[in-house]
C-alpha cells in the first residue's frame, strides 16, 4: 500500500441531499466522499467498502475500488460497471450503489467508517479491518485512522484499555522494542562469528517487541531501508512469535528456524539472488546490516496486500550503528527503536473574540511528505479551553517562514505574524474563544485529524482578565499542561578522562567531559546536573562546540541525568576503562563520525544542554538550550581537569512564549 495514505487527512463532506428517484429511495440521503488520499485498487486484490452505523449495527453504504492516484482518480464499484465520481468528490447513495431502501438512513447514524475488504467478498458485514472512521455530527464527519470513541459493545470496537472502546485502529502510542545483530541458526555450525548478517527483534535472545494485538486480518511488517530502498524482513501478528515466512526462509542456515520472535538470518547465498517480489536480499557479502547504511522499522500493514512498500503506519524505527557488532563478528548489543514524534514550536499569540493572531513565531520547520527522509511529519493545532473542553481553532504547518493552514494548504501568514478566523481556516463554525479559560499549542501526528489533542503541549498560558502569558513551562507547576519548568536548572562538569585512566597513562583529562559531582578528595556518585524530567518523546542532549570553526559535537542523550547518555554502547572515541554512569564523552580517537578533540582555544570552548525532539534526524541541536558554559582558559593544565565548571541557565534568554489578549467585540 501507498504511504501517503495511513499519514494523509481524510475528510468526509456529508452533503445530506435527498434522492428522490424510486420510491424505494423516499427519506434516505446520499452523501459525498473525498477518498483522494485512498491507495489505488488496481494493484490490489480487495476493495474498499463504506459503512453507517445505525442503532448499533453497520449497514453497508457501499463497495468500491480507486482506479488512478490524485482528486482525479475514478471511484468504481467494484466491477467497473458503475462510476461514483472521482476521488475528489464520489457520491453514494441508494440509487447509485443499487442498495434501495437496504441504504442506510444517514440522518440516524452515528458514525461512518471504511473497511479494507477481501477478495470475492459479496455479504454486507464488515471485516472490521477498520482504516478510517469518523463521528457523524452536524451532517458531517472527519474520518481519522484510530481514536473514534465508539459503543464498546460494536462488533469492530476495540477496547481502549479504560471501560471504553474505539473504532478503527487500537492505540499504538506505548508500542516499544529494539532489534539486535544476531545470527542464531548457523551458531552451531559455522565456528567463525557473522553477527553482522542478521537481524532479530530481541534482546538476548527473549523477544523485545511490545505492540497491541490489531483488529481483523491486519498485521505487522518489520522492513529495512537499504540506501532509499526498502526490503521486508517478514509479517507477523505477535511481536513475541516468529514472523510468518520463518518456515520457507532459504538464507537462513542450517541450525534451526532461529529465535522464537520476529527477524532472520541471511547467511545463505543463493545463485541467483532472489528477486526482490517478495523482497529478499542477499546480505552475505560486503554489504551487511552493520555497515551503517541501513534502518530498521516496524509498520502496520493490511493483508492482503501485494505491494511491497510499506503501507504508512510506521510505529517504531531505528538506525543500524556499525558498533552493533563487534570487530571479531559478534553482535553485543540491542538498538533501541524510537517511536516517532517531532520537533516543537514557541510563540507569542494575540486572541480577539473573532481570531487568533500569532506574532513572533518561533517553530521548527514541517516536514513537507515525499520530500525529506526523516520522521517528522505532523503539524501544530491551536486549542482553546471552553466550557471545559478542548476545543480546536486551528491546524497549522511551517513552511520556511510562511504559515500553511492545513486543510486548504494555503499561506495565510508568515512567522511575524498570522491571524486565524472564520475565513483563513475556511471553517464558517469557527469558535469563539473569548471565553476561553486557557489556550494552548500542541503537535499533532500528520494522520491526526479528530478534534483531541495528543497531549504533547508545547505552550500554553491562562487569561486573567482579557490577557494571558503563553509559555513552554504553562501551568505544569499546578498539575496543568506544558513542558517542564527550567528555571531551577543548573549543574557543572568536570575535564575528565575516567575512560583511560590506567596507570601509567598520562593525564589526558583535556581530552574527555563528564557531568559527575566532583569532590575534593573523590569524585562523587552523584549527577552534577539539576534538570526536570520530560515528557515522552523529548530527551537531553550534551554538546561541545569550537566557537573559532562553528564545529559542533554530540557528547550524547540522557532522559535521566543520574545515569549514562544512550550512546554509550555504541562510542568508539572513548579509552578501555569503564565509563561511570552518568553523561559524558571521552574523545580520545579518531573515528568516522568523531574527531579528537581537546578542551583549549583551538577545540573544545563550550559546552552546552539542550533539550531535543525524539527521534530527531537532525545531528546538530534545536534551539532549546537550557545550560551553557565556555571552558575557561587553562583548563585541564598539564591533563590534569581541575575544578568543576559551573553551567549557566539560559534556557529564560530564548525569549519562548507571549501575550494573548482576548478582546470582546
Amino acid at each position: 500500500m501507498t504511504a501517503r495514505f495511513a499519514l494523509s487527512v481524510i475528510v468526509l463532506a456529508l452533503g445530506l441531499t435527498s434522492c428522490g428517484g424510486s420510491g424505494q429511495s423516499v427519506g434516505r440521503f446520499a452523501y459525498l466522499l473525498n477518498v483522494t488520499g485512498l491507495p489505488d485498487s488496481t494493484t490490489q486484490t480487495g476493495h474498499y467498502e463504506g459503512w453507517a452505523i445505525v442503532n448499533g449495527t453497520a449497514r453497508t453504504t457501499g463497495k468500491f475500488v480507486v482506479d488512478g492516484t490524485g482528486p482525479g482518480a475514478v471511484v468504481r464499484s467494484p466491477q467497473r460497471d458503475r462510476v461514483y465520481g472521482t476521488a475528489a468528490e464520489a457520491e453514494f447513495g441508494p440509487s447509485i450503489t443499487l442498495l434501495g431502501q437496504d441504504f442506510p438512513l444517514l440522518q440516524e447514524s452515528t458514525h461512518i467508517f471504511i473497511t479494507l475488504e477481501p477478495e470475492g467478498d459479496h455479504d454486507r458485514v464488515p471485516s472490521c479491518q477498520v482504516i478510517l472512521a469518523g463521528t457523524l455530527m452536524n451532517d458531517s464527519a472527519i474520518l481519522v485512522p484510530f481514536g473514534t470513541p465508539i459503543d464498546p459493545t460494536f462488533d469492530c470496537a476495540l477496547s481502549d484499555g479504560q471501560g471504553g472502546a474505539t473504532l478503527g485502529l487500537p492505540n499504538l502510542a506505548a508500542a516499544s522494542g529494539s532489534v539486535e545483530l544476531r545470527t542464531p541458526t548457523d551458531d552451531q555450525s559455522n565456528p567463525v562469528p557473522n553477527d553482522h548478517a542478521g537481524l532479530w527483534f530481541t534482546n538476548g535472545g527473549v523477544p523485545s517487541l511490545a505492540l497491541p494485538t490489531l483488529p481483523g486480518t491486519l498485521t505487522y511488517e518489520a522492513h529495512v531501508v537499504i540506501d532509499g530502498e526498502t526490503r521486508s524482513l517478514g509479517r507477523f501478528k505477535n511481536g513475541a512469535r516468529r514472523d510468518d515466512d520463518f518456515a520457507t526462509a532459504e538464507q537462513r542456515g542450517p541450525d534451526g528456524p532461529g529465535f522464537e520472535a520476529p527477524g532472520g538470518d541471511f547467511v545463505t547465498p543463493t545463485n541467483p539472488p532472489f528477486a526482490f517480489d517478495p523482497p529478499r536480499t542477499d546480505l552475505t557479502s560486503a554489504q551487511n546490516f552493520s555497515s551503517g547504511d541501513f534502518r530498521v522499522l516496524v509498520s502496520v500493514e493490511p493483508q492482503p496486500d501485494n505491494d511491497v512498500a510499506p503501507f504508512g503506519l510506521g510505529l517504531l524505527s531505528a538506525f543500524i550503528p556499525p558498533t552493533a557488532v563487534f570487530s571479531g563478528g559478534s553482535g553485543f548489543s540491542e538498538i533501541v527503536m524510537t517511536s516517532q514524534f517531532s520537533e516543537f514550536p514557541a510563540a507569542n499569540l494575540v486572541l480577539t473574540a473573532s481570531s487568533v493572531v500569532l506574532s513572533d513565531l518561533r517553530l521548527p520547520m514541517s516536514a513537507a511528505a515525499g520530500t525529506q527522509p526523516n520522521d517528522r511529519r505532523g503539524h501544530y493545532e491551536l486549542f482553546a479551553v471552553l466550557g471545559g473542553q478542548d476545543v480546536s481553532l486551528a491546524r497549522f504547518l511551517v513552511v520556511g517562514t510562511n504559515i500553511v493552514e492545513l486543510g486548504t494548504l494555503a499561506t495565510i501568514g508568515t512567522m511575524m505574524q498570522v491571524v486565524f478566523d472564520a475565513n483563513t481556516t475556511a471553517n464558517p463554525g469557527f469558535p469563539d474563544p473569548s471565553m476561553a479559560t486557557s489556550l494552548f499549542i500542541s503537535f499533532e501526528d500528520e494522520a491526526d485529524m479528530d478534534p483531541l489533542t495528543s497531549g504533547r503541549v508545547l505552550l500554553q498560558g491562562s487569561p486573567v482578565g482579557g490577557l494571558a502569558t503563553m509559555s513552554v513551562v504553562g501551568r505544569s507547576a499546578t498539575g496543568g499542561r506544558g513542558l517542564a519548568d527550567f528555571s531551577f536548572a543548573a549543574g557543572t562538569f568536570q575535564l575528565d578522562t575516567p575512560t583511560n585512566d590506567l596507570p601509567g597513562v598520562s593525564e589526558d583529562d583535556q581530552f574527555g567531559l563528564l557531568f559527575r559531582r566532583a569532590g575534593i578528595v573523590l569524585d562523587s556518585n552523584a549527577t552534577s546536573l539539576t534538570l526536570p524530567a520530560l515528557p515522552s518523546g523529548f530527551v537531553y542532549e550534551a554538546f561541545v562546540e569550537n566557537r573559532l570553526t562553528g564545529r559542533m559535537l554530540s557528547v550524547g542523550r540522557f532522559a535521566d541525568a543520574s545515569h549514562s547518555d544512550q550512546n554509550d554502547a555504541a562510542s568508539r572515541s572513548r579509552g578501555f576503562e569503564r565509563k561511570p554512569g552518568f553523561p559524558g564523552e571521552d574523545f580520545l580517537f579518531d573515528v568516522p563520525t568523531v574527531a579528537r578533540l581537546a578542551a583549549g582555544p583551538g577545540s573544545i570552548t563550550q559546552v552546552f544542554v539542550t533539550v531535543e525532539a525524539v527521534p530527531d534526524a537532525e545531528d546538530g541541536p534545536s534551539f532549546l538550550r537550557v545550560l551553557q558554559a565556555a571552558v575557561p582558559a587553562g583548563a585541564a593544565v598539564g591533563g590534569v581537569g581541575g575544578a568543576p565548571v559551573a553551567l549557566t541557565n539560559v534556557f529564560g534568554n530564548l525569549g519562548l512564549g507571549g501575550q494573548v489578549s482576548v478582546i470582546a467585540d
